[in-house]
């Protein structure tokens, strides 16, 4: 665990998701098992939905193996109580859909509910018991702690039956009181999201039903509902107890796709009229009713396994990284920061076990707690556990907002304190969409500005990370290894330290955050831990002299004077980093002798370790002095003596209701906590450990005092009730150290037994992780850094052949040609090497450094910058091939299920939607002639705006026919028969379901043929043919429902399998699959289902993170600057404006590209 501890007093229940299910294998390819983790999981919408929608080579379903954690047991089991519902009833019913989504119930239902009860409660007495059970075969426990809180779940729900009536009635008063306030909440814009593009149409209907279920308890769109008469105690307990804790914000139909249920939009649909709340929930059912029978479907053909683990999520991530390291199930890691118990893995998650349960995954889904956590704390923990193959990806989703002056580029990259490239760099995966400068996937918030204009700027950051290096250069299969400075590198981590921490920083010597820095980290996500985190990742990553890079760090740490408390916390910091290996300053690296410990160890003999761990028994009345609703804030443990002028101050804290007991010999004291269940509802003390370095507590052990208390923010806006109530220091507790009645020390933490390995013990032994790569030795990549990013990549190729060498040493010239986004051949003599760098870089300023005796040249680039559209120009959407083709840019999905659009309807609604695809910038460009465009991203997407708009019919005539004919050659190049207009529910965008031919030299007869149908003729330049050329594998492979074969093309010429004229980009493998119908349908000539894949195509949608969306007052082109007053346009094109030399020197290498005399 990494981040801040938070005063957790008041946390809320989230038993329904809200927001609409996603696809988890959307990343990948179909014949591809998924080895999924779920961290925040939440309800099980995006598993269901995954089962219901996930594309399919054949008939049979994919392997799932999907492990969810949840800090919140409530959750898991109310999951684990649908799915058992689900496979139990084998039918549909209305009881299951009420015990879910209803906070009252009827009696059947609540007698159904109890009676599953009773049958989990009996199987989950113990693991062995659990196995034996029929559920088993698809539900895993990870640990048996998980099993025994999700046990103790539904004993308090089975427990509601054998209530009193005037218990029930307390509780169900107790409910009602707080449901029906909620209900008379008015912001519900959130609840539309789950529209997608038609969000706007259901405002109306989202606010009714809102009113209505938290005035029932049920969905229903009656006006007058029978009160029900018992309680859903699903809805009831969660961590907070018996308290009413269902997030304000609940909705049911937000977990559900609202645009499938808009009325004369999708096929089939009758009525002209705005959306129901009849049809709304007619619609919600259907779609849980579908996904229910192909879950059935999947326990049936054992195609899923679920596993399920209770706790903090990023405790998780350490323990799996810990299991992975030492091979060992038993871990130091705590469930929680307030649950002591030590995460003890399954056996299946032995290395010995028969069939071993992932330890790393190809898909990891963070949900949103890179809102609740921080970006930084997520991606140190998960990047480590994804699998290092081509196919892996990581999904991170967060709400990016600003505030005036600040644009949304500049929070998105404060966010990740610091250039996004560079990090990207270091961890070796990046955000696939900041590289790309496009999304496929639309989000509501992208539009609400103009509908909603009083609402801040927002864009949902919802993004995924992939490797780059086999993405865009995967002929070289070795492991890249970046090579770093380690004084560069110090430098670059000393800057993202102090980002890390910026809310410390001070103004005007004061100690308090300015303005704009209390906004950027409200949160205080992040703790010196975090920061350990970061370079443990790092360390793993990069080639350095990592004692150097650290010691050099550290001078700069301990003189800095940014951080108003950075030394209070240094002493936290070289605490964490030596207990998780990662560095020891000096003072940590030897043990200290019992003469020189100053009384504070009297009785201890041998040795006293750097560490040892302190226990501090805050009793509970102190606790009680808190006062309630004062928010979540970050508590901390403080050592002081102002006799000896230190005070630090310490973040990492274990935290666990219970009794502390003195085990074993007083020459080595140990220490023994038995935990509260009852934990906050309880009488006991709570106790607190830390580890600590031991020559702190021999300054002066008589003038230490040991502090429990919050730190002080100004952006707590609790801060005044909680000075009134503790002090102006915020102490909770405080005593000495010497105080043996409430500090304790030992060697070991109090939660560890003898078998538990410390992290200073840890075995290096490394589990088997599978590898696509056919060579694991790396190769060296060095970079360049300054203190903000990195400024080149370069790579040393040796020359080993004899004759090569020899023409080096003539003195041949060497050429260097930039042929991928990562990839540089060089050419001398006859003889051409290439290399591949893991990241795009900047071809335009390659330079070769040539060592001709010591038969070696080196290829330097700097990285491709995001603020410069033609960093992917050599192909918009890669299709990279090791063993089989995957997407790395677009999304897989299955076309079948997909509601198809009825293009008689008002199809308005697509024109409004479709413009989103284009920024500020682009709407600007697109004013220009064709000629000065110089763009071809734009160029596709203004293609994609005509396919769309010929699809439906929309200023132009209906066309089923669509030509892309080369403006130069005036030759066809590929032709488009357009199937149907589909709705991409979990993307909230549209896709054409089409069937693509690209001409070559065998099909010219069928020119003839097209030539006599009605038929949109496009005609484009030579750079959008082959771009689009290079796209077509990607959109036949989003939607393959084939397999490639063993003669494949891509396995001998690559992907595309060519560009050039009359030649067909496209392997054979997928020819006429599901053309058959289609072609005789529309009365087409049969010969050509022969020539056609199907295909599918997603629009490219700007990123309001990335660049000014839509058409809006003219203002400064830079890309962090939002002025619209005191402008002058640029001399050159007289296109755009800027408002000042400095912004129009920022911005000239973004511009420069596309600039033209005017």
């Amino acid at each position: 665990m990494a981040q801040a501890v938070l005063w957790p007093k008041k946390t809320f229940f989230y038993p329904i998701g809200n927001t609409s299910p996603i696809s988890l294998t959307q990343d990948l390819p179909p014949d591809i098992p998924a080895d999924i983790l779920l961290l925040g999981c939440g309800d099980p919408r995006n598993i269901l939905y995954t089962l219901h929608s996930d594309l399919r080579c054949g008939t049979s379903l994919r392997r799932l193996d999907i492990t969810c954690c949840d800090i919140e047991p409530a959750i898991l089991a109310r999951n684990i109580l649908l799915f058992t519902l689900l496979v139990d009833a084998r039918v549909d019913n209305d009881e299951t859909w009420n015990i879910f989504y209803h906070f009252y119930l009827d009696d059947a239902s609540i007698q159904r509910l109890w009676d599953q009860c009773s049958t989990l409660v009996k199987a989950s007495q113990s693991l062995e018991s659990w196995q034996k059970s029929p559920y088993s075969s698809f539900m895993r426990m990870c640990t048996a702690h998980t099993l025994q809180a999700l046990h103790n779940q539904w004993v308090l729900y089975l427990n509601t039956k054998s209530m009193s009536e005037g218990e029930r009635a307390r509780l169900k008063k107790k409910f009602r009181r707080e449901a029906e306030a909620i209900a008379q909440r008015e912001d519900f814009i959130s609840s539309c999201w789950s529209a997608g593009p038609f969000w706007a149409k259901f405002q109306d209907v989202a606010t009714e039903h809102f009113k209505s279920y938290w005035y029932t308890g049920i969905m229903t769109s009656k006006t007058h509902s029978p009160s029900l008469p018992h309680l859903n105690p699903t809805f009831v307990y969660s961590l907070m107890g018996d308290v009413f804790n269902v997030h304000y914000a609940t909705n049911p139909i937000r977990a559900f796709h609202l645009a499938a249920c808009c009325p004369s939009v999708t096929s089939g649909s009758s009525g002209t009229g705005p959306p129901t709340l009849e049809s709304v929930i007619r619609a919600a059912k259907s779609q849980f009713f579908q996904w229910s029978q192909t879950f059935r479907d999947a326990v049936t053909e054992g195609a899923i396994v679920l596993r399920l683990f209770n706790g903090d999520a990023l405790a998780f991530c350490n323990a799996l990284q810990e299991l992975r390291r030492s091979g060992t199930t038993l871990t130091s890691v705590g469930v929680s920061y307030w649950i002591g118990t030590r995460i003890h893995f399954h056996d299946e998650y032995s290395l010995s076990s028969s069939r071993p349960a992932p330890s790393c995954y190809n898909v990891i889904d963070t949900s949103n707690l890179s809102d609740h956590l921080g970006d930084m704390n997520i991606l140190a923990g998960t990047v480590p556990l994804l699998r290092e193959d081509q196919f892996s990806a990581l999904r991170t989703q967060t709400l990016i907002s600003t505030s005036p002056g600040r644009s949304l580029h500049q929070s998105f990259v404060e966010r990740f304190c610091g250039d996004v490239s560079t990090l990207s760099l270091l961890l070796g995966v990046a955000p696939v969409s900041y590289i790309t400068r496009y999304a496929t996937h639309y989000t509501p918030q992208t539009s609400v500005k103009s509908i909603v204009p009083d609402r801040s700027p927002a864009a949902e950051g919802d993004l995924i990370w992939k490797r780059t290096d086999l993405a865009f250069s995967p002929s070289d299969r070795r492991h890249p290894r970046l090579v770093v400075d380690p004084q560069e590198l110090s430098k670059y981590l000393f800057g993202v330290y102090l980002k890390m921490f910026v809310h410390e920083m001070s103004m005007e010597g004061i100690g308090l955050p300015s303005p704009e820095h209390m906004g950027i980290a409200s949160g205080f996500f992040y703790a010196r831990p975090s920061f350990v985190a970061v370079l443990k990742v790092v360390k793993d990553k990069v080639e350095t002299n990592w004692n150097v890079a650290m010691e050099q760090l550290f001078d700069l740490i301990g003189a800095d004077k940014k951080l108003f408390t950075g030394l209070n916390f240094y002493q936290d910091l070289c605490s964490e980093l030596h207990h998780q290996g990662v560095y020891s300053v000096e003072t940590l690296s030897s043990y200290i002798s019992i003469e020189s410990a100053h009384g504070i160890f009297t009785h201890w003999v041998d040795f006293i370790p750097p560490l040892v761990c302190l226990a501090l028994k805050i009793p509970r009345a102190s606790l009680n002095k808190v006062p309630d609703d004062i928010g979540t804030p970050v508590l901390q443990l403080e050592l002081r003596s102002p006799a000896a002028h230190f005070h630090n101050s310490f973040s990492f804290l274990q935290l666990i209701f219970g009794t502390l007991s003195i085990d074993g010999d007083p020459k080595d004291p140990s220490f023994t906590i038995i935990q509260d269940p009852l934990r906050w509802s309880g009488v006991s003390d709570l106790i607190l450990t830390l580890w600590v370095p031991a020559w702190i507590l021999c300054v002066s052990p008589k003038t230490t005092e040991v502090m429990f208390s919050f730190r002080s923010t100004p952006s707590n806006k609790f801060i005044t009730k909680l000075t009134r109530s503790l002090g102006l220091l915020l102490i909770i507790f405080k005593t000495k150290l010497l105080d043996d009645q409430h500090v304790f020390l030992s060697r070991r933490n109090p939660s560890f037994s003898d078998t538990c390995p410390t992290s200073s013990t840890l075995s290096l032994k490394q589990a088997e992780v599978p590898s696509a790569t056919s060579d694991d030795r790396p190769f060296f990549v060095k970079a360049s850094l300054n203190p903000d990013n990195v400024t080149t990549l370069s790579i040393r190729t040796d020359v080993a052949d004899t004759n090569a060498r020899e023409a080096l040493l003539k003195g041949h010239g060497i050429t260097a040609t930039q042929k991928t986004s990562c990839q540089v051949d060089f050419q001398f003599d006859r003889f051409c090497h290439s290399v591949a760098f893991p990241y795009p870089i900047n071809g335009a300023k390659i330079k070769l450094r040539i060592a001709r005796k010591s038969h070696y040249i080196e290829v330097c680039a700097p990285i491709s910058d995001p603020k410069v559209l033609d960093s992917l120009s050599f192909n918009y959407v890669p299709v990279p091939m090791l063993q089989v083709p995957w997407l790395w840019s677009m999304h897989y999905l299955s076309l079948s299920p997909l509601p198809v659009i009825n293009v008689n309807g008002n199809l308005e609604w697509i024109r409004q939607h479709i413009s989103l695809i284009f920024s500020e910038r682009e709407c600007r460009l697109r004013d220009l002639p064709a000629a000065q465009r110089d763009d071809s991203l734009l160029a596709i997407k203004d293609t994609f705006f005509t396919l769309i708009f010929a699809s439906a019919g929309i200023d132009i005539p209906r066309e089923h026919i669509v030509c892309l004919m080369d403006e130069d050659t005036n030759l066809p190049e590929i032709v488009i028969f357009l199937r149907h207009l589909r709705l991409d529910l979990a993307s909230h965008t549209v896709v054409v379901d089409c069937f693509v031919l690209p001409f070559t030299k065998g099909v010219d007869w069928a020119w003839e043929v097209l030539n006599r149908k009605s038929m949109l003729i496009i005609k484009t330049h030579s750079a959008e043919i082959r771009a689009w050329k290079q796209m077509l594998p990607a959109i036949t492979e989003c939607c393959r429902t084939w397999s490639h074969t063993n003669n494949c093309e891509y396995l001998t010429r690559g992907i595309p399998a060519s560009l050039e004229i009359s030649e067909t980009p496209l392997c054979s493998c997928g020819l006429g699959h599901g053309a058959g119908s289609y072609f005789k349908d529309a009365g087409l000539d049969k010969r050509l289902c022969n020539y056609v894949t199907a295909a599918a195509i997603s629009p490219f949608f700007a990123l309001s993170f990335l660049e000014s969306m839509g058409r809006s007052q003219i203002r400064c082109a830079a890309q962090d600057c939002s002025k619209t007053e005191g402008l002058k346009r640029c001399a050159r094109c007289r296109v755009i404006s800027y408002c000042s030399a400095l912004c129009q020197k920022s911005d000239w290498k973004r511009h420069k590209a596309v600039c033209k005399k005017e």
